[in-house]
């Protein structure tokens, strides 16, 4: 009897451990990242090769290696983002707000994360059908 119990818990974690991975997959899988440059408005990420100076003021350059905030203008080489936070300076967030323009290279990735929202309907269905199966399973009579 007792070895039934534990087996019992044992399924009942592993199937917990199962379902929560397979969610988390799930909502990874959700994410898009379209291979074209993103509209204006969009929320980007912006990723250098190697730092970069840019200006966010006309007196303060920054090196920065990151950078994330709305995408205001995509026109040739030169890009210009309203940023909401800095990777690189010690206060990633003090010029959030600001506009900064930056000539794009070949090697800067320009990056936009939506979320499709069909495929997060569709995992949500999955994941609660995943876990009426494992449940199911886990009950004894």
């Amino acid at each position: 009897m007792a070895d039934d119990t534990r087996t019992t818990r044992r399924d009942a974690r592993s199937a917990i451990a199962l379902t929560v991975l397979v969610l988390a997959v799930g909502a990874v899988a959700c994410a898009k990242h379209p291979v074209v440059d993103p509209p204006p408005g969009a929320e980007v990420k912006v990723t250098f090769f190697q730092p970069q100076g840019i200006a966010v003021s006309p007196d303060t350059v920054l090196t920065v290696s990151a950078m994330s905030g709305l995408l205001v203008a995509l026109r040739g080489d030169t890009v210009v983002v309203r940023v909401a936070r800095l990777t690189g300076p010690a206060h990633p967030t003090a010029w959030a707000g600001r506009e900064v323009a930056f000539a794009r290279d070949r090697r800067t990735k320009i990056e936009q994360t939506s979320f499709d929202g069909s495929a997060v309907g569709k995992a949500t269905l999955i994941g609660m059908a995943w876990v009426f199966v494992v449940l199911f399973r886990t009950i004894r009579y």
